[in-house]
């Protein structure tokens, strides 16, 4: 929280249903007063993460913890000296090793409520 907060740049990097949980996550932070953008396009990510500096925070999220593209970019911004928050309903994904900070859900399908 601490990252996000004292962040001159925050990018939310997400695709197909993850999208909506970046949506979601961007709208509330917004309330917070806490600017951030948000990508789903691969290229607009590839050009987002372009442009990120040292210590810009970039969050990639992804159910499943695999998808590609996001990775890809992800990695791309860890190259630029971004700090990376991964987001997942699961652990030991290829998300979780590019990931500076882990944030995993309980909510996925082999959790029992």
């Amino acid at each position: 929280a601490a990252l996000i907060v004292k962040t001159k740049k925050l990018c939310i990097l997400a695709q197909g249903r993850s999208t909506v949980t970046a949506t979601s996550i961007r709208q509330r932070l917004y309330r917070l007063g806490i600017a951030c953008c948000s990508y789903s396009d691969p290229h607009e990510q590839a050009i987002s993460v372009s442009l990120l500096q040292e210590g810009d925070v970039v969050m990639g999220i992804s159910t499943f913890g695999r998808s590609k593209n996001v990775l890809k970019n992800l990695r791309a911004a860890k190259e630029k000296g971004a700090f990376v928050i991964g987001v997942s309903s699961y652990r030991g994904t290829p998300l979780e090793k590019v990931a500076d900070i882990m944030l995993v859900t309980s909510s996925n399908e082999e959790a029992s409520l």
